[in-house]
């Protein structure tokens, strides 16, 4: 079974422009534009990998890292925002403090081979069992 990819954010075109790069990477994506689409697919899908942007209205990326931890999410994030890179970086490093599996960042705008070089990345040190963990 293809692993499953979570997008959350709030800019429609960007969520979907990477939703189709992963897709094209053979990843199966859910897409939410906000926190709580965004904790109805973590609970019902149990993505293998997140792709969040902190920068939202509402519940900001921030939450959404201490929501991931307070339900011990153990699939990968990766954190796609148009932030200053060390907001960025200490999302990422505060998100890591709280156990979760931060594998890197990309600042926007995302091209397309940053981000299939992600995927790529993943897959690779990922065993493809543990994709399948959470289908099964």
């Amino acid at each position: 079974m293809a692993p499953t990819l979570l997008i959350v954010d709030d800019q429609p075109l960007m969520a979907e422009y990477i939703a189709s790069v992963a897709e094209d990477a053979g990843w199966r994506v859910e897409l939410a534009a906000n926190a709580d689409e965004f904790e109805t697919i973590v609970e019902a899908a149990e993505p293998d990998l997140i792709a969040m942007d902190l920068a939202m209205p509402g519940r900001d990326g921030v939450e959404l890292l201490r929501y991931l931890s307070s339900i011990n999410y153990l699939g990968n994030l990766v954190i796609v925002s148009a932030c200053d890179q060390p907001v960025v970086e200490t999302s990422a490093t505060l998100a890591r403090e709280h156990g979760l599996a931060v594998i890197g960042y990309l600042q926007k705008p995302v091209t397309a081979d940053a981000f299939r070089s992600l995927l790529d990345q993943i897959v690779a040190m990922v065993p493809e069992s543990a994709f399948d963990r959470s289908h099964q």
